[in-house]
């Protein structure tokens, strides 16, 4: 860090999260949500109050619903899932009930007794076993807050932020984040948060740098009110950047936008290596509005359309009908293109209530593959509807996080009975069929696995999360070194060589696959398809046109003889910098 003299440049150092730059004016999120008003106790009446936080429900049921809608539109299904989470929550009575009691017993104002509740909850829910229950705990303080800006402010305080800030804040929950995405905030500075957390999901998603890791005391030279430049490739903040730092940043954002600009065209040529080598970059969906961008970002095909966002578009579990035209549409849009078909992968951290009914088993903790076969009815019909979409165009369908050879043997055996009961009415082809390796267990067995598909996937956020034991949405401990842990690399060069081995292809879904620090690694250990979130296709495109595949596969067998993620990390970071002119690395 640079001289701490007021209006002086200073550098902070923090964690690469999601790449980009951005220059903005700085903006304290947590100071502004803090704000209130005080209500005067001699004019306290117990009718006002209610009335109060009445309107104040109703208001944030709006506000939510508007947003809802905006990001469904816009193709964001997985940031409107977060959002709708909230919805349910703010109509439900429970919640209300407890604040209007607090109002009654205790005589407090409605913003007071919205805070007292906001703790009792959290006490609540910090007693729970189970994590993912614990940090639903979210989802109530982001509606509270909502609550309380209405009631102290007359509106949502994240709603204040000017376009293109730099929004600085100790931390960020997903919900946050998508409306501040929406209000066109510029970059993230935090002092919690990981990649492989929802809220860096969604930040990426959105293309918003970010950067973690600035601890409260290092964030003060910030509060002076100079511009701030955020660099999300090498972790950097820069407060009261001098003409001459402005002037290369600006540069370097420029040449970030003409990148995009040039890469984003509808008849991409293919993306190949500097020596010909053939990398498929495929594209993560959620629904019609993501697969239109599909074409207009020049991605070769969809390596995941995650089925399980049906149920926020129809606003309840999707029948066999709607899933049969809701697959077909994906097809024609696809005009040919490779789709895969991903099955329903509900879980605790999306077992939503429409889900509840349908799939009970959720709520004791069964996931994707193996709570579709606890409901094999409900699979069926699944299975039906993908293959009858088929007669739009080539498909495939792929079962996510397999725990067993055993559990993909049932999956095929139900495949071949939909395609028969499908192929009585009119014959159409057999569907090719792929299993996701997310659990570390099953890379040892990757060449049982391939024996019996046609193609495998990698869910890597998975992978990281149940290979060490870290709970990728837990920010306050997730360490973004372990991304590059030695041996979650070993694991993705075994699987990569054994698939390889017998013929099979294998494709990185999860986040890691539009990292760009990781994408030499990659091809270095091997693999050829990279599927990701559509919009950042471009940037992964114009890195791999630069590379060699002999320099990444040097550059692999390095990493993997290094044993520490710390270390491995710094040196991609290094490479990358060393070689594509990034500064400050």
């Amino acid at each position: 860090m640079s001289d701490e003299t007021p209006h002086s440049e200073c550098w902070l150092q923090g964690r690469a999260i999601v790449s980009g730059i951005a220059v903005g004016l700085p903006f304290f999120l947590q100071e502004c949500s803090l704000q209130s008003s005080e209500t005067s106790r001699s004019s306290f009446s117990l009718s006002d109050e209610i009335a109060r936080l009445a309107s104040a429900f109703a208001h944030t049921q709006h506000e939510l619903g508007i947003l809802v809608d905006k990001l469904s539109s816009e193709g964001f299904c997985q940031e409107a899932a977060v959002i709708e989470t909230q919805v349910a929550l703010a109509e439900d009575t429970s919640l209300r009930q407890e604040i209007e009691n607090a109002i009654q017993t205790q005589f407090l104002p409605a913003e007071e007794a919205v805070r007292e509740v906001t703790e009792e909850f959290r006490g609540r829910f910090e007693l729970l076993p189970e994590i993912v229950f614990r940090q639903r705990f979210d989802d109530v303080d982001s509606i509270c807050q909502r609550l309380i800006a209405f009631l102290t402010m007359g509106g949502y305080a994240h709603g204040q932020i000017p376009q293109h800030a730099v929004v600085f804040a100790k931390s960020v929950t997903p919900s946050i984040a998508v409306e501040m995405s929406v209000h066109g905030v510029g970059a993230l500075v935090t002092t919690h948060g990981g990649p492989m957390s929802h809220t860096a999901i969604v930040a990426k998603a959105r293309g918003i740098p970010y950067v973690s890791g600035i601890d409260d005391s290092r964030m003060a030279p910030s509060r002076e009110g100079g511009k701030v430049i955020v660099d999300g490739l090498a972790g950097l903040v820069i407060v009261n950047p001098t003409n001459e730092t402005m002037q290369r940043y600006m540069a370097l954002a420029a040449a970030h936008d003409l990148c995009l600009q040039e890469n984003t065209v509808a008849a991409a040529p293919e993306t190949r290596t500097r020596d010909g080598q053939r990398i498929a970059l495929l594209a993560n969906v959620s629904g019609v509005p993501e697969m239109k961008q599909v074409s207009c970002f020049g991605l070769d095909g969809v390596g995941l359309y995650r089925t399980e966002y049906q149920v926020l578009e129809h606003r309840r579990f999707p029948s066999e009908a709607e899933q049969a035209a809701s697959y077909a549409e994906m097809v024609q849009l696809a005009e040919g293109r490779p789709l895969v078909i991903r099955a329903f992968d509900f879980s605790s951290d999306k077992g939503w209530e429409e889900v509840w009914d349908v799939l009970p088993n959720v709520k004791e903790g069964r996931r994707a593959t193996s709570l579709l076969l606890d409901h094999q009815t409900v699979f069926q019909a699944h299975l039906r509807a993908i293959i009858r979409a088929s007669r739009h165009g080539p498909l495939s369908i792929l079962f996510p996080m397999v725990s067993s050879v055993g559990e993909l043997e049932q999956c095929k055996l139900l495949v071949q009975e939909a395609w028969s009961f499908v192929c009585a009415e009119k014959e159409v082809a057999f569907p090719r069929i792929g299993a996701m390796i997310e659990l570390p267990a099953l890379a040892f067995q990757t060449r049982a696995l391939a024996s019996m598909v046609d193609f495998l996937a990698i869910g890597t956020n998975d992978l990281i999360q149940y290979a060490l034991a870290v709970d990728r949405s837990n920010t306050a401990c997730f360490d973004p070194n372990l991304t590059f842990h030695p041996g979650l690399l070993h694991l993705l060069a075994i699987i990569v060589r054994e698939s390889t081995a017998v013929g099979v292809p294998v494709s990185v879904c999860g986040e890691m696959a539009s990292d760009l620090l990781m994408t030499p690694f990659l091809i270095g250990v091997g693999f050829r398809h990279l599927s990701m979130v559509p919009r950042l296709a471009p940037m992964v495109r114009h890195l791999v046109r630069s590379l060699t595949v002999e320099e990444c596969e040097r550059l692999a067998r390095e990493v993997l003889g290094m044993d520490s993620p710390e270390t491995i990390r710094a040196r991609l970071r290094e490479w990358y910098c060393r070689n594509h002119g990034v500064l400050q690395c």
